[in-house]
Order: structure tokens, then sequence, then C-alpha cells
């Protein structure tokens, strides 16, 4: 997942607690804000003007800027926790002395590859998802990958529809798909 896709992804479960985060998405959205909340400050003390201090901490970008990461800063730590298999729960032990540490190894861990209480997997694109690469260099290579069951059944299909008759790869076809119906679906 990509910076772009992060903060989108992020963004749009704005408030949401339900569901998984990818290592990427966490921490390019943590990088980003990282770098908007630098940008805040670097704005704030160009216009700063020391012999007319404001009072008013909203006159400042930074703290308007904090206000608004602070809600999806925190469902997608959360969501991240879910993606390693814990609850979000874990979240307060940030409140404890070196609590921070702990948290902060939690969000370097590995997603569990399967699905958990907490859902499903984040949908990964079809290459390697450039921050778990990052992160853990041998996964991609490490995972198993999923075959396609009915990979064989369409092979088999090209190899009688190339020796035999029309007519006989079209019922070998309609078998396949019967059979596909039937099995995999659970239809009659």
């Amino acid at each position: 997942m990509g910076p772009i896709k992060a903060v989108d992804s992020v963004l749009s479960n704005f408030f949401t607690l339900r569901g998984r985060a990818s290592r990427s998405e966490y921490w390019w959205w943590s990088l980003l804000t990282f770098i908007g909340l630098l940008g805040a400050v670097a704005v704030d003390l160009s216009v700063f003007d020391p012999r007319n201090p404001s009072l008013n901490p909203f006159s400042y970008l930074s703290v308007l800027f904090v206000l608004f990461t602070i809600p999806p800063g925190f469902t997608v730590t959360i969501r991240r926790l879910h993606d390693t298999g814990r609850s979000g729960a874990w979240y307060l032990i940030s409140l404890v002395p070196f609590g921070s540490i702990v948290l902060f190894i939690f969000m370097i861990l590995p997603s569990q590859r399967d699905d958990n209480i907490y859902g499903p997997p984040p949908s990964k694109s079809a290459r390697a998802d450039i921050g778990d690469a990052i992160l853990d260099p041998l996964a991609p290579r490490l995972r198993p990958q999923k075959s396609n069951a009915f990979a064989v059944y369409a092979r088999m299909e090209h190899e009688e529809a190339m020796r035999g008759s029309p007519e006989l790869a079209e019922a070998r076809k309609t078998q396949i798909s019967e059979y596909y119906r039937q099995k995999v679906l659970g239809k009659s």
C-alpha cells in the first residue's frame, strides 16, 4: 500500500474501530502525519510574532493539525493492533512507563496472515506490500502461495479441447461448471 492509498484508507475509516490495518497503512500514516506536523510547526514559527503572542491555541496551525489527526491516528492504531491479533485495549499500555515501547513493538510485528476474530486480513495488491517488505524482507519468500484449485480443471479442459471434438469440449465444460456450482457454490 502506497502513501496516498494509506491516507485514503485511514481517512475513509476516520471513526472505524472494527477491522484491521496493515503495517504499511499504519506506518505511511505515521510518517505523513509527522511530516505534516513539522510543516504546521514551520508555518506557526514563520507567522509567530514574539511582540504580540496569541493566547488562543486555535490560532496556531499545529494545534489544529494535531486535533484533526488524533481520531484517525487512534483508530488506525486500534485496527493495527487487531491486525496483529490483539485487542484494542492494548493501546492503554502506552499510559504506563515504557508502555509506549511495547506498543511500538506491536506496531512493528507482522500481520496475521489468516482471518482472526477482528476480520479478514487487509486486502493486498498483486505485488508485495512495500511496508511489509521493508520491515520483513524475507516475508514474501516465506509465505506459502495460494493456488487456484480449479486451475487443474481449466488445464484439463484446454487439453481436451485441443485433442477432442468441439462437442466433447463443450460437454466437459458443462460438467466442470456443474461440479463447481454444486461443490463450491453449494447451489443445486
